[in-house]
């Protein structure tokens, strides 16, 4: 994951979100704004 040009995290996916830094807090971000979209289509 890269923050103002610089690698911030590094690793699989399954690393990252392990981890439960920067990168698993900007997937839940857009997983919760996807639902939410969603939600609003129903």
């Amino acid at each position: 994951m890269l923050e103002e040009g610089m690698i911030a995290e590094e690793g699989s996916y399954a690393e990252l979100m392990e981890k439960d830094g920067k990168f698993a807090n900007l997937v839940r971000k857009q997983i919760n704004a996807a639902k939410e979209k969603a939600a609003g289509k129903k």
